[in-house]
């Protein structure tokens, strides 16, 4: 058994988020604070503006950051995925696709399945070793891995 998702999950799903949007509002308590208090003649416009980046920001991180796997683990013939307290396993011939995306920050690696497991038909997780500019471009271990496992099921089954 090893541990193939990071372990610096819980700081990109609980910890940036609770700084982003916190940063937001106390830009906004200030925003408002200070229109009121110095123009009587107070624009909403900032605070619409500040409003919208929120929302923004609230919908970004729910399509990529808290749908992610808190652990992930390999046992060889199956990955043990938890996220909260729901903990399934998945066979790595139940697994459809692995793609790996590059493009934002953290990288994330989802694995597509064929029957939806407690988790969804996609589990998605940050893979360990993804940290850094010297990984941005190269290909993750964890993703070469199962990608070549899921091959060799495919293989084995036709």
């Amino acid at each position: 058994m090893s541990v193939i998702s990071s372990q610096g999950t819980g700081l990109y799903k609980y910890f940036v988020p609770v700084v982003w949007i916190g940063g937001v509002m106390v830009m906004l308590a200030f925003v408002i604070a200070d229109g009121i208090r110095h123009d009587p003649r107070f624009s909403p416009v900032p605070v619409i503006g500040l409003l919208g980046m929120l929302a923004f920001a609230v919908y970004v991180m729910r399509k990529t950051l808290w749908d992610l796997m808190d652990r992930v683990e390999d046992h060889g013939e199956f990955l043990l995925v938890r996220r909260g307290h729901i903990e399934d396993r998945i066979p790595i011939s139940d697994i459809m696709n692995v793609s790996m995306s590059h493009n934002q920050s953290p990288a994330r690696l989802a694995l597509r399945l064929r029957k939806p497991c407690r988790l969804g038909d996609e589990v998605a997780f940050v893979p360990a070793g993804s940290w850094g500019a010297t990984r941005t471009f190269a290909r993750n271990p964890v993703a070469e891995d199962l990608l070549a496992r899921v091959d060799r099921m495919r293989e084995v089954a036709r």
